[in-house]
């Protein structure tokens, strides 16, 4: 089933757990220092990512010490 990642940035710290986890899917900002979700659409002070396989990435969200990361299964519509 495709999952559905929400981001929250203000939450990050950029430790780097995601990136590790999941380098396809969030990488480092080199201004910033902190994590960015790989062609995520921003809403207001999130970025969503849908219909996302993540099978080696299940783990996502459990990985943040922040809890800015969610993952969802993404309703079929």
């Amino acid at each position: 089933m495709k999952k559905k990642i929400t981001h929250h940035p203000d939450l990050c710290i950029g430790c780097g757990g995601c990136v590790s986890l999941c380098p396809k899917l969030f990488k480092i900002n080199e201004n910033s220092g902190l994590a960015e979700l790989i062609d995520g659409q921003k809403e207001g002070d999130k970025v969503i990512l849908k219909n996302v396989a993540i099978q080696n990435c299940l783990d996502l969200d459990m990985v943040c010490p922040q809890g800015a990361i969610e993952v969802e299964d993404q309703e079929k519509n």
